[in-house]
């Protein structure tokens, strides 16, 4: 049930990690899932070719986790709309959450013909190249989703500035900080693991010299990680108000020189 009131309205994508909503108003929102499910059935045994209730309801299954069920309906929408980017990484995201990492390489590579410059699609690049032992590649892959995604972020945040009661720029910008969060923990991981792998091999200089990359992305990757909360939840009150609280942990404060 996590996060189904903005998946079942089609508001969000893919994330790298759960949310949860407040108990609340947002339980009036939640409570007819069962009944969307059998109607996103009905509309796709009436409607064969429309996308449509495939997208919806492969959205469902990957919030619960369900891999397959959520690949099913979305290589569904591959076949109805071939090339289809949002589906491109969906069906990577459930590859690589099973650990089928060259499957999951495979299509966010189709998802980055579709659209080069796409955060989700290289940051799971980067994640399927870390665990697949190809880090000096995933550093690179994810250093450059780090920095496109931060572009991104400021710019959608603007974007709400501009128009705070905007469902569509909440929207955008949620998601460029949840692929901003994705693309920051891969990193760090692809940092921390180049250090134990220096570090094995004995050279300790180049090692220390991850370590201490690893340590910056680690606080970077936090801080995305509390405003992907708040976007979040911004959202969703704007959908539904009173149905999130705020997070109360403060961002990480940069350290300053003594």
């Amino acid at each position: 049930m996590r996060r189904f009131l903005l998946l079942a309205l089609g508001l969000v994508g893919i994330v790298g990690c759960s949310r949860s909503i407040s108990p609340g108003p947002s339980e009036d929102c939640l409570r007819h899932r069962e009944q969307r499910i059998a109607e996103l059935r009905e509309q796709a045994r009436k409607n064969p070719t429309d996308p449509a209730p495939h997208v919806a309801l492969g959205r469902i299954w990957l919030d619960e986790r369900n891999y397959d069920g959520a690949r099913a309906e979305f290589l569904i929408v591959l076949k109805l709309k071939p090339g289809d980017l949002e589906s491109e990484n969906r069906v990577a995201r459930t590859f690589l959450a099973q650990h089928r990492w060259s499957d999951g390489e495979r299509h966010a590579r189709n998802a980055l013909k579709k659209s080069q410059g796409n955060v989700q699609a290289l940051a799971m690049l980067g994640e399927a190249m870390v665990n697949l032992g190809r880090r000096e590649e995933a550093v690179v892959t994810l250093e450059n989703a780090v920095k496109l995604a931060a572009a991104a972020v400021d710019k959608t945040r603007e974007a709400v500035k501009k128009d705070p009661a905007s469902i569509e720029a909440a929207r955008i910008h949620y998601g460029a900080c949840a692929d901003m969060e994705l693309a920051s923990y891969n990193l760090k991981t692809a940092y921390f693991l180049s250090y134990l792998q220096l570090q094995k091999k004995g050279d300790a200089q180049k090692a220390e010299a991850f370590y201490a990359l690893s340590d910056q992305a680690s606080r970077r990757a936090d801080d995305a990680e509390y405003r992907a909360d708040k976007a979040r939840c911004k959202l969703e009150n704007l959908i539904c108000p009173s149905s999130c609280e705020a997070p109360v942990v403060e961002a990480p404060k940069k350290k300053t020189a003594s």
